[in-house]
C-alpha cells in the first residue's frame, strides 16, 4: 500500500468504518428519513446539505468514475463503487476502491453526522492541471 493510500479516512479499518453514535433519538421520533426526504434536504439550505460532498462540473457523475478523496488526514485517487443509505438504521455507506492499490473499503456514516471526507471528480483535476501547466500528456503523468 502507498503511503498516499493509508489513513486518508480517519482511523477506518481496512474493509469497514462506521461511527458508533448518532443523535438519531433527539432528531427523530419513529424513524429514519426516507430516502425522498434525505434528496429533499439535499439542497444549499436543506436538514441534509452537509451531504453535499460529491463535487463536479458534470451534472450526473455515475458511480465507478474517479475521484479525488480528501479528508484531514490525506488524499489519494479513488473509484467510488457505490453510494447506499439505509432507512432502517439512517446510514449512508460507500465503497471506494483506490486505484494504485486495488484495495477496497467500505465507509460507512450515520446520516446525521457531519462527513470528513469529499470527492472531487478527477476529469476536473485532470482539466486544472492541463489548464495550469498547459501539459497535453495524458493523465498518468499527475
Amino acid at each position: 500500500m502507498k503511503a498516499e493510500d493509508r489513513n486518508i479516512l480517519s482511523g477506518f479499518t481496512k474493509t469497514r468504518a462506521i461511527e458508533d453514535e448518532h443523535p438519531y433519538e433527539s432528531f427523530c421520533n419513529d424513524k429514519f428519513p426516507s430516502i425522498e426526504d434525505v434528496f429533499d434536504g439535499l439542497n444549499s439550505n436543506g436538514l441534509y446539505s452537509h451531504w453535499q460532498i460529491i463535487l463536479s462540473r458534470k451534472k450526473n457523475c455515475t458511480l465507478e468514475q474517479k475521484y479525488l478523496c480528501v479528508s484531514p488526514e490525506g488524499f489519494a485517487c479513488v473509484e467510488l463503487l457505490d453510494i447506499d443509505y439505509s432507512e432502517n438504521d439512517g446510514v449512508v455507506s460507500f465503497l471506494i476502491k483506490y486505484t494504485s492499490t486495488g484495495q477496497e473499503l467500505l465507509v460507512m456514516r450515520s446520516l446525521f453526522h457531519r462527513p470528513k471526507f469529499l470527492f472531487i471528480n478527477w476529469e476536473d483535476i485532470v482539466d486544472l492541471v492541463k489548464s495550469e501547466t498547459g501539459e497535453t500528456n495524458n493523465e498518468s503523468s499527475l
